[in-house]
């Protein structure tokens, strides 16, 4: 997930909307995941987008020892109180559950649903495999037996 939200800062293609739709979902994630260290810099970059309304969220993650103590202390997360409209826009559409998201999903179908949440699967292609072109001493591969310079040469 940090590899994809770097490449996205890199390209200018994170966007405040884009955190407020997905952040609750990374959230559940890596705390089921136990990722300490992620959860910590997912919080400081809500922090820099300005997202208040994950900051009660992030104080109980704190308080419960689910982040790093040295990428976000509970003084940081105490004193994050912002407004945005990005927060607003989050409240109004309120929490879904998986099947919703899933639901959702089935819309968009499953290529453009993978390239949205895998920006790097259009980047690795198949290798390609060159056909073995047989030698003249080698059997011919129409299975008649033959080396191939007396077989299918001529």
């Amino acid at each position: 997930m940090l590899r994809v939200l770097k490449h996205m800062v890199i390209c200018d293609e994170l966007t405040t909307d884009y955190f407020a739709v997905h952040a609750s979902l990374w959230i559940e994630s890596l705390v089921a995941k136990q990722h300490c260290y992620a959860l910590g810099v997912l919080g400081e970059m809500l922090i820099d987008f300005k997202l208040s309304s994950f900051q009660t969220i992030f104080m109980g993650l704190a308080q419960q020892d689910y982040i790093e103590p040295g990428m976000l202390k509970i003084s940081e997360i105490e004193s994050w109180s912002f407004d945005s409209n990005a927060d607003k826009r989050i409240d109004d559409f309120g929490t879904f559950d998986i099947m919703t998201v899933q639901y959702w999903a089935s819309f968009l179908g499953d290529d453009k649903w993978n390239a949205m949440f895998n920006p790097f699967a259009a980047l690795i292609d198949e290798p390609y495999v060159a056909d073995k072109t047989p030698g003249r001493n080698d059997p011919c591969f129409c299975g008649s037996g033959n080396k191939y310079k007396k077989c299918c040469l001529n």
